[in-house]
């Protein structure tokens, strides 16, 4: 057996945390604007002038990488999220999904229980 071989699951792990800043990488400009967010990527080339902060923000601070921090650290709306999955969505990584489902089958769960208690 070769030790240096990498196995599917270790290059899939691998390339499930970088396929994105690969695919990201470079797209930060007027004419093509790609952010990622939570494992998505999104398009928003056709956004930059309507954004309410400025067009330079985006291409400067999210544009061209993974911006899920920066994104999260602005509190954006409901709304806000809505509309950027509604119209600028690319790509969906469902596998990102799956975490959110999870958790909010278990809030509801919880909620079941308590109404049960009372």
């Amino acid at each position: 057996i070769n030790n240096n071989m990498t196995t599917m699951k270790e290059f899939y792990l691998t390339f499930s945390q970088c396929w994105i800043n690969y695919t990201l990488a470079g797209q930060n400009t007027y004419n093509n604007c790609l952010v990622g967010l939570h494992g998505h990527v999104f398009d928003i080339t056709n956004f930059l002038e309507d954004h309410p902060g400025s067009s330079e923000t985006l291409l400067v601070d999210g544009g061209g990488r993974d911006a899920t921090k920066y994104f999260e650290d602005l509190g954006h709306s409901v709304s806000a999220r809505k509309l950027a999955n509604d119209r600028f969505c690319v790509v969906m990584d469902y596998a990102c999904l799956q975490p959110q489902e999870e958790e909010e089958e278990e809030e509801d769960n919880k909620e079941e229980e308590e109404n049960n208690e009372e």
